[in-house]
């Protein structure tokens, strides 16, 4: 039995490490490495997959289930593909994940007439509960963490397997050549999941059900070194938190140093889990850039939307990483619950007191 996984990005280019869908290699390595088949085709913004293409994968292939990972920004040009498969290949699954299927109401997938699931648990768990009932003839209903359409009506089947604590247990989309690097200088990478803070506006909360999950500073390491050799000239890690645990941040980057990966990257954290000794650290290892989470310059807001964090410590932070060289970006939202016109201003002065720091 065959998957069919379809990396739906309109925003960006297959240049653009945007482009890479990382969510899915993890998805389709778990399952090779259990021994189903399946392949990822791309449709982007300069390379949109055409139908007769489509089709041919379909002839090559055969596909039980196709698979997207949905975003706000993907759902139109998602629901479209959907409804031409299901015109012309009505016993093909197809099943929605990703954030935008997570945290839809069970209720959607009545207006997303031509989609089979939604998965509500952990990617990679369900897509192989999902292989295995399949392949044993049993419907959508028998697998844990989805809401399907079955016998004409909509079924929640609960919150899916536990993911493990060790992510390691999860194969490598890259050290299985699965993910297509071509014409990239930048790949994305994955350390950790999840994220220990409860903010309001953030799906990593639910997502990842409290916890944050690491892969061991080995694995990491492997992937950088083998993404080097194939010519990749800097990473964006893509954790929620790449410093949250200061001790094994710093190890990985002291073995980053100790085998001679000399590849800058871009790293995401809040401004409460920095500190000036760790910012040198990361400037030694090639952090060329960190991106702290701001949301709001007004502390009513913070409030609200429970972003527990001193503006104040957020401030030294930045100014102690643009001292050491390093390029420093904001995440800001506008429109936040009980956000004022004065609370945005509030916010707007924040962030450009910090444009001229030196």
């Amino acid at each position: 039995m065959s998957f069919l996984f379809i990396n739906v990005n309109h925003d960006v280019g297959y240049e653009s490490s945007e482009s890479i869908p990382l969510s899915l290699g993890y998805v389709l390595a778990v399952l090779k490495t259990h021994g189903w088949n399946g392949v990822i085709i791309d449709d982007l913004r300069d390379r949109p997959l055409a139908l007769n293409n489509l089709e041919t994968w379909f002839d090559r292939l055969d596909p039980r289930v196709i698979g997207f990972t949905t975003y706000q920004s993907t759902m139109e040009r998602i629901r479209f593909l959907c409804r031409y498969i299901k015109s012309r290949h009505r016993r093909i699954r197809i099943v929605l994940g990703g954030p935008q299927a997570m945290l839809m109401p069970s209720e959607a997938i009545e207006d997303l007439e031509d989609a089979d699931a939604l998965v509500r648990g952990e990617g990679e768990l369900v897509a192989l509960a999902m292989a295995e009932a399949l392949d044993d003839g049993l419907g959508l209903e028998a697998v844990d963490g989805i809401t399907c359409r079955c016998a004409g009506r909509i079924l929640d089947t609960g919150p899916g397997p536990e993911p493990p604590d060790d992510l390691d247990e999860y194969a490598s989309p890259y050290l299985t050549n699965l993910l297509n690097l071509e014409g990239k200088n930048t790949a994305l990478l994955l350390s950790s999941r999840g994220c220990r803070h409860a903010c309001r506006f953030c799906v990593t909360p639910r997502s990842c059900r409290g916890k944050t999950r690491r892969h061991s500073v080995e694995r990491v390491i492997e992937e950088m070194e083998f993404l080097a050799r194939k010519g990749i000239e800097r990473f964006c890690f893509a954790d929620p938190n790449f410093t949250e645990n200061r001790e094994r941040t710093e190890g990985l980057l002291e073995e980053k140093i100790r085998r001679g990966i000399a590849t800058p990257f871009w790293c995401q954290t809040r401004g409460d889990l920095m500190n000036k000794s760790l910012l040198r650290a990361l400037k030694k290892a090639g952090a060329d850039t960190i991106a702290f989470g701001l949301e709001s310059g007004s502390p009513g807001v913070l409030e609200n939307t429970n972003k527990r964090m001193e503006l104040e410590q957020l401030r030294n932070n930045i100014l102690a990483a643009q001292s050491l060289g390093i390029e420093t970006e904001l995440f800001s939202i506008f429109g936040l619950p009980g956000e004022t016109v004065e609370d945005a201003r509030i916010t707007m002065r924040f962030v450009k007191s910090l444009v001229s720091c030196p």
